[in-house]
């Protein structure tokens, strides 16, 4: 029988200082979403590999967590809004990548536009509404690897 392993490494993207865990197939993952900024309106959990997709979004306000049905029933959300706990529950091997949490604002909008691998942030004001959006990536991600015994595979490079 071939077990496969999954590799967690956190990543902290401001000091890049990674630390990892293993687990098995099956076994469930738990990881923190932290901001330093006040009130956010909720938070989205990403992945990508190759391409972005939502997780999960979960609403502070009304405590609803909305995801797609391959998710379902395996996730909990817990603790303070601007410390998060998440679990996910029975892992899948497709379900290797990048994870990222991205917390939710009121009060300005962000526009991303990407330069040389880094994300600017622009503020704009709408003077017509009462209330402005604004998303935060946390300061950590979460780097997905696949092991098989005897051979590296890799699905997912980080740049």
């Amino acid at each position: 029988c071939i077990l496969s392993h999954i590799i967690f490494t956190y990543l902290n993207v401001l000091q890049r200082k990674p630390s990892s865990v293993m687990k098995n197939q099956g076994e469930n993952l738990t990881m923190a979403c932290t901001t330093e900024d006040t009130d956010p309106t909720g938070l989205y959990l990403h992945l990508r590999c190759p391409e972005k997709h939502e997780v999960f979004y979960y609403d502070f306000s009304s405590k609803t967590l909305t995801s797609p049905p391959e998710f379902e029933e395996r996730i909990t959300v817990s603790g303070d809004p601007k410390k998060l706990t998440v679990t996910i529950t029975s892992l899948r091997v497709n379900e290797s990548g990048v994870y990222s949490c991205v917390f939710n604002f009121f009060d300005v909008k962000r526009v991303e536009k990407e330069t040389n691998g880094r994300v600017s942030e622009l503020p704009e004001h709408f003077p017509f509404e009462d209330r402005w959006e604004r998303e935060e990536r946390s300061n950590m991600i979460l780097l997905v690897i696949i092991i098989f015994p005897h051979k590296l595979h890799t699905q997912c490079t980080v740049t």
